[in-house]
This record gives C-alpha cells, structure tokens and sequence, in this order.
C-alpha cells in the first residue's frame, strides 16, 4: 500500500499589540505547509484595505475603538487532501489619543500677566507649558498657571504659548495645542512741568502721550 502524506497547515496571525486609537493596522500574517492562500475577518465593524492579502490593512471602526480592542482572524483555504484548513487570531488593543487644549486666545497689556486655563486628556497623564517668546511662567506644569510677557513679547506684540501632553504609553505620541496672546502697549501721559504764571496770562500747556494712547483731553480742577 502507498502512503500518501499531506502538509499539515500553519497559519500565524501576528502577536498582540497595543495600538493608537486613531490609527491604521498594518498586518503580518504568515501561512505556510499545505496552505496556498488565507483571508482575514473582525469580531468588530472596521474594514480592511484588501480581506485576501497577508499584509492587509485594517482600519479600526467606532465599535472597535469603543470596546477598547478587536480581534483579527486569518483563516487558511481548505487545501486538496485530508488536512483541514486553520485559524488563528490576533488582539490589537487600543490607547486614547492624548488630547490638549490651551484655552482661547487672549487679549492683554503689556503691564499684565497672563491667567491660563489649560487641560488634557485621553492617555494623557500630564502636561507642560512653553512659550515661543521670552516670558516665563509661574509654574510649567500648572495647568492654571500665569504667564509673564518678557521684552521680547512686548517689542513683538504677541506671543504663542503651546500646551503638550506626555505620551505615557509610547504608543500614541504626545499632542499640544496653541493659544495666541496679542500684547497691547499700555496708555502713558505727561502733562508737562509745573508752571508758575501770572494771573492775567494764559498758561500754555506741553502735554504728551505714548504706549497704546492715540488721543486725549484736558480737564481742570478749577474753573478755566
């Protein structure tokens, strides 16, 4: 009698992995032995680039994101012969999009500070301030923190602060977000020397105005 003997099928999905939520899966699956051809399938509601191919891409659907994971099946075609077709699966879980938001912009003069209000969230486990100008901060990692205007700032007439996350799994990659702050330059006035006249002459006045100050109007405390 002749024996014939058939390739077992081997078939691997791919290890586990954690993933960013917002981001594409790009598989790793091998067959081997008696196995010609495999087609990948979901637990979940994403989808996949091409079902067929080894190195599919998947993209994650809300379900999937919601759930917190999905798991990936690669089954093997059913070849000729007595050995039956396989399966294996593999589980992507994933991590929250870290998230910033450094509050709305604001408007200032140049003698004030700045009162931020700054959060975060997702994977995000905390978050730092830093400034494209040359003020400094009360405290970087304090989300309420205030912000002093440096010369620079002022001599610019604005100035970007930028709140960014951590990434505490080294999936994600941390995320920052900008607020603008417009610097205005604060009134100045100088009435000019005192002056003593006498009782039948006018007083000719030499006032002046600068920083934000375009105009401005005489008062008395007396009845001329």
């Amino acid at each position: 009698v002749e024996i014939i003997i058939n390739d077992t099928v081997e078939v691997s999905a791919g290890a586990d992995e954690f993933i960013c939520s917002d981001a594409t899966i790009t598989l790793s699956g091998t067959i081997g032995g008696g196995a010609s051809s495999a087609t990948w399938s979901t637990t979940g509601d994403g989808s996949f680039d091409d079902a067929s191919q080894l190195n599919a891409v998947y993209t994650p659907g809300a379900t999937d994101i919601a759930s917190g994971s999905v798991t990936l099946v690669l089954t093997t075609d059913d070849p000729v012969g007595p050995c039956p077709d396989d399966f294996d699966f593999v589980t992507y879980s994933f991590i929250t999009v870290p998230s910033a938001n450094a509050s709305t912009d604001q408007d200032v003069c140049s003698d004030m500070t700045v009162s931020l209000n700054g959060s975060f969230g997702g994977s995000a486990t905390a978050a730092s301030w830093s400034s494209s100008g040359d003020g400094n901060f009360s405290d970087i990692n304090d989300m309420n923190a205030i912000y002093t205007p440096g010369p620079g700032d002022i001599i610019t007439t604005n100035v970007n602060l930028i709140l960014t996350t951590d990434d505490p799994s080294g999936v994600c990659g941390s995320t920052e977000d900008q607020m603008l702050v417009n610097i205005f330059p604060f009134a100045t006035a100088n009435a000019g020397v005192d002056l003593s006249v006498c009782s039948d002459s006018d007083v000719s006045l030499g006032g002046t105005i600068g920083g934000g100050a375009s105009t401005v109007i005489w008062t008395s405390n007396g009845t001329g």
